[in-house]
């Protein structure tokens, strides 16, 4: 079995699609609408990768946070031991602040 990371709008669009759903997945639909700040997750995961070297579980989880400035992406990072210069992390704040 291979493990895959998604977001949160991975996992709003994939229940979405289902169709019926049970109780507890309409709770976790309206749950996760609360929260998601970035509706194209999948591209911007990818163009985190891409453009930053940062690894595919790193970059959901700033999808899901999507931080807002330094110190919560930096808290981020540091919780997966990266670290990264400052111009890569203000190149992913500004990222961030165009997807919202």
């Amino acid at each position: 079995m291979e493990k895959k990371y998604i977001s949160q709008a991975e996992v709003l669009s994939l229940l979405k699609e289902k169709g019926e759903l049970t109780d507890l997945e309409n709770s976790s639909i309206e749950f996760i609408e609360k929260f998601v700040k970035i509706k194209d997750a999948g591209k911007f995961i990818r163009d985190l990768e891409k453009e930053f070297g940062i690894p595919v579980n790193v970059a959901t989880k700033i999808a899901d946070i999507s931080p807002e400035t330094r110190e919560e992406l930096t808290a981020i990072l540091a919780s997966y031991s990266l670290l990264l210069d400052e111009k890569k992390v203000d190149g992913i704040l500004d990222r961030i602040k165009q997807e919202l």
